[in-house]
């Protein structure tokens, strides 16, 4: 009854598992003229919601891609040289008190603040203004 049990439940639990940590990922693949060189989960603060997602860094532009688990569906594009500025953030609890500086803000020339939560912050902030310059 055991082996039953565990040859029944062991394709389940293989299926919730990550077997890649995909955190943030350094990619150097060339597909279509896209140069991807970082990819990482993240939170997109719009108003007072995070829409969870994926965050992809190109040669060319920054990408957010919700989850299809996420009821609302947002997909947008920021060019590289439309960003005015890429800075360090606070997280803050209820959008007041600040808890942890683990954001990025993403100021661009046509005056849009756009908020990203991710791992490697300070990795993504390095990324994204050598690409600038």
């Amino acid at each position: 009854m055991k082996k039953f049990i565990l040859i029944c439940f062991l394709p389940l639990t293989i299926l919730g598992q990550n077997l890649i940590d995909s955190s943030v990922n350094d990619i150097t693949k060339s597909k279509a003229n896209k140069h991807l060189i970082m990819k990482s989960s993240a939170h997109y603060k719009k108003g007072i919601s995070k829409i969870e997602g994926k965050l992809y860094l190109f040669n060319d532009k920054l990408e957010f891609k919700t989850l299809m688990v996420s009821f609302r569906s947002e997909k947008f594009d920021i060019k590289l040289k439309d960003i005015s500025s890429v800075s360090l953030d606070w997280t803050k609890f209820f959008g007041l008190f600040p808890l942890l500086p683990n954001s990025i803000l993403i100021k661009t020339k046509n005056d849009k603040n756009y908020r990203f939560t991710v791992k490697k912050s300070k990795k993504w902030i390095n990324s994204i203004n050598n690409l600038i310059e």
